[in-house]
């Protein structure tokens, strides 16, 4: 079945896992496969992306922009909890106006911070990101400002969601200080690209002043061109994948030409797998230059805050 699940086979018609047994040399047949389509997977993006240079497109310049999602106040007391509401506080952001299968454009938590009245040995962020759910432990909480970051040496957020969101249990955590959310204004008629809430206990809110526990998050949005391969593939069309298929039988066959195994497959299929390197080559390229002269109708259909066309003239050229 999870052999099944790479399917080649349809498109690679001498395709034979034997075959790919004997050029593999990262494990299994299957673990060479799959190695393989990740290469893939990278060289298309990376030609995707030359043709977004070569055709001189480029980012917004409204993209990039980043504000804190609040203020702490750490001589402010919360309060008692109310009953019968969550015991979690927190900060959502949320995209607005973005349908993420056409657009590069993500949300990007670029610094994350707690501030706490007290010592804590360690603290809990509950973070949910794109239909996910996970906890960051902070360890060494001190009085004052800390550097979530830092602290664990992890590389700033960018959510692959509409919306992230980061929660505090309060009742573990009492003595964290008060964060006063505000509504900074920003590029687009005075709206930001992404809703700023607050998490109550009870539901989401939006506004200046409401209150959470703790944690302070600089958010901003940047465009993951890394996603170009995915933008197309949202449009509709099996066109992305015919170019990772063309390009995983091109591979197949280069691997078969450069390998340092041994065996009969390799010693008698070179002249073969010569043929079909060529093969596979040109299949991709005409798939190629098909995609890039619909090029400016896909990008035409993003919200066109990562990409914007300046020209009229395609060059399809790999």
């Amino acid at each position: 079945m999870q052999q099944g699940q790479l399917d080649i086979s349809a498109l690679y018609p001498d395709f034979a896992w034997q075959n790919i047994d004997a050029i593999a040399d990262r494990g299994t047949a299957l673990e060479e496969l799959q190695a393989l389509k990740w290469i893939a997977v990278e060289r298309v993006t990376d030609d995707l992306l030359a043709a977004v240079r070569r055709n001189n497109m480029a980012a917004n310049v409204g993209v990039g922009h980043y504000h804190l999602t609040g203020t702490p106040d750490c001589t402010c007391n919360s309060g008692a909890l109310p009953a019968g509401l969550s015991t979690y506080r927190g900060v959502k952001a949320e995209m607005k106006r973005c349908q993420l299968s056409t657009s590069l454009k993500r949300l990007h938590v670029s610094n994350l911070y707690v501030y706490s009245k007290v010592d804590y040995t360690d603290l809990d962020i509950l973070v949910k990101d794109n239909g996910y759910q996970y906890t960051i432990t902070v360890p060494t909480i001190t009085a004052g400002k800390n550097d979530v970051y830092s602290l664990l040496n992890m590389l700033p957020i960018v959510s692959e969601g509409k919306s992230i969101e980061f929660l505090i249990d309060i009742v573990n955590y009492p003595d964290l200080c008060v964060v006063k959310q505000f509504c900074p204004c920003s590029m687009k008629s005075g709206q930001l690209p992404y809703n700023l809430l607050t998490f109550d206990g009870y539901s989401y809110k939006t506004g200046k002043g409401l209150k959470m526990a703790g944690i302070v998050a600089e958010i901003g949005t940047v465009c993951n061109y890394g996603n170009l391969l995915c933008l197309f593939a949202g449009n509709g069309t099996k066109s992305a994948a015919y170019l990772i298929l063309y390009k995983m039988g091109e591979l197949i066959a280069e691997k078969t030409l450069t390998t340092q195994r041994i065996n009969p497959f390799v010693i008698f299929g070179r002249e073969d797998a010569e043929e079909k390197r060529a093969k596979y080559n040109a299949l991709y390229t005409e798939k190629y230059n098909d995609i890039l002269r619909g090029l400016k109708n896909t990008l035409s259909q993003t919200d066109q805050d990562c990409i914007t066309c300046k020209g009229t003239r395609i060059l399809t050229n790999v």
